[in-house]
């Protein structure tokens, strides 16, 4: 009983123990899986670590890279604004220290070399202005010529002209100058000289016009044009053949068509008032049958030489009025014409007095072609009133003109006129109005016929047609910072004219701001 005892405890025991191992051992493989999980996550994170110390060095050669690119970019910056601030200064340096040009002077005895000529000189502008002048010069040597450094100056030196470095001119190459391109300074008409010097300032070729020019003509806007033999010539073609080769001159064909010439006359008073009006008569006659141009001008003769200026308005019917530098178109067609125009002194000559030059040409108008011309003195006296020729009418027939307003007015307030106009002659009016200070123009005036607001210094063109007006008109100040008084003067011209024919003038207060 006790060994079956024993043995069953010692059994109980073997199972006891075997469990114990059994249970011992499985924990061991638990530890061991969990042991080798953890060193594979280790070598896992190893090896990232490893992969991200590489990409940390390709990083930081990318950053090296750019670091030196941007001290080359740095190194190319610098040196580039190094040398902008050496052109730069350059620059400055040539712009404040400009290369001094020695003005060629005439030496005694020099006689032109004649390689380069004055070939065509345009001295008395065109018929669109006296200041269009022109110079031609050309090549008639047999060689390619630098022009560097070459010079053209006239009689007082005010006329220069310096070729600018490889300027060259060919074999019987023309080379076109204009004044207010080329050069600046007048060629005079008369005590003057042009001078055309190489670099060294040898004297190349000179033209003189003492007391007039050895061709061309003012009138017909004929050029001097040079001749193979080097003298002078008239050109055939008014206005010359700037650019071009020479005309066969005007001299010549004039004397091959002398047996018959148009005949012209002009009829007008020998003194005139500067603000008179007055009629002039003109007669042609042996010309072809064509359709031509007329002007008639009076010129301005200049003490000092210079261009003769025109100074004179002309009119067919004495309403429409033009400046007498341009022609009227297609006056007439035929081969002969007598007829009567108006002329007058432009308001902007007015002061003038003295001897004047009257100036009457025809041309064709297909060709513009000048046919025959007229010229003569007469004497423009001082503009004055003659009072024996005046018949002054009683006071209650005279023009009248009032102006009805506010004597004070706030510098942001419209300005409400009613004007005022009787006894006039019966005709067509402009209107202006306008407050002015030390003749300057303050306001602006509402035009009811275009709806807009303009400058008082122009008329309001056609406002009425009658010898008599009332009516009202809107202006206010275009200066808003203006206090004080100031002139307000109202004048009525006749439509198309441009002499006052009746003003007013009074005073008003331009005030603060009203709110």
């Amino acid at each position: 009983m006790e060994k079956g005892v024993v043995f069953g405890f010692l059994i109980s025991l073997a199972i006891i123990i075997s469990l114990g191992l059994f249970f011992n051992l499985s924990n061991k493989n638990f530890y061991l899986s969990q042991i080798s999980s953890s060193l594979k996550s280790f070598e896992n994170l190893n090896s990232e670590i490893q992969n991200l110390k590489k990409e940390i060095s390709s990083l930081k050669e990318e950053i090296e890279k750019e670091r030196k690119e941007r001290e080359e970019i740095e190194e190319k910056v610098l040196s580039f604004s190094q040398n902008l601030k050496t052109q730069i200064e350059n620059v400055k340096e040539k712009i404040e220290k400009p290369k001094e040009v020695t003005i060629c002077q005439k030496k005694e005895n020099d006689l032109p070399r004649h390689r380069v000529i004055f070939n065509e000189i345009c001295w008395m502008g065109d018929e669109e202005l006296p200041a269009n002048e022109w110079i031609e010069i050309k090549n008639v040597s047999k060689d390619e010529i630098d022009l560097s450094g070459w010079q053209i100056s006239n009689k007082n030196q005010r006329l220069k002209v310096v070729f600018e470095e490889g300027t060259k001119i060919l074999p019987n190459e023309i080379l076109l100058l204009k004044r207010g391109d080329d050069f600046s300074g007048a060629i005079r008409n008369s005590d003057e000289a042009l001078f055309l010097f190489d670099k060294n300032c040898n004297l190349e070729d000179e033209v003189f016009a003492t007391f007039s020019w050895p061709a061309g003509d003012n009138f017909s806007k004929r050029t001097a044009e040079r001749k193979e033999d080097l003298s002078w010539q008239t050109s055939l073609d008014p206005g010359g053949t700037p650019g071009k080769e020479n005309s066969p001159g005007f001299v010549e064909i004039e004397k091959e068509e002398k047996e018959k010439e148009p005949k012209i006359s002009l009829n007008f008073p020998k003194e005139v008032f500067a603000n008179q009006e007055f009629q002039v008569s003109l007669s042609v006659s042996d010309l072809e049958n064509e359709t031509y141009d007329v002007k008639i001008s009076i010129l301005k003769i200049s003490d000092e030489s210079e261009q003769k200026r025109t100074i004179s308005e002309i009119s067919l019917t004495g309403e429409e009025w033009q400046d007498s530098c341009k022609f009227l178109p297609k006056v007439f067609t035929g081969t002969s014409f007598s007829g009567d125009f108006k002329l007058r002194i432009s308001d902007k000559y007015q002061d003038f007095k003295g001897e004047a030059e009257i100036l009457a040409k025809l041309r064709q108008s297909n060709n513009k072609k000048v046919v025959t011309e007229f010229k003569d003195k007469l004497r423009i006296k001082e503009a004055e009133r003659i009072k024996s020729e005046i018949v002054i009418p009683p006071p209650s027939l005279q023009p009248q003109l009032t102006l009805s307003y506010p004597l004070n007015s706030p510098v942001n307030k419209e300005i409400n006129i009613a004007l005022s106009a009787s006894n006039l002659k019966n005709s067509t009016y402009d209107v202006k109005i306008s407050i002015e200070k030390d003749g300057k123009i303050l306001s602006e005036i509402f035009n009811e016929k275009e709806n807009k607001w303009q400058s008082s210094f122009y008329y309001l063109k056609e406002v009425f047609s009658d010898n008599s007006y009332s009516g009202n008109f809107r202006l206010r100040i275009k200066n808003s910072e203006f206090r004080g008084e100031a002139d307000l003067t109202a004048k009525l011209r006749e439509a198309g004219k441009t002499t006052t024919y009746l003003e007013w003038s009074g005073k008003i207060n331009i005030l603060e701001p009203a709110e």
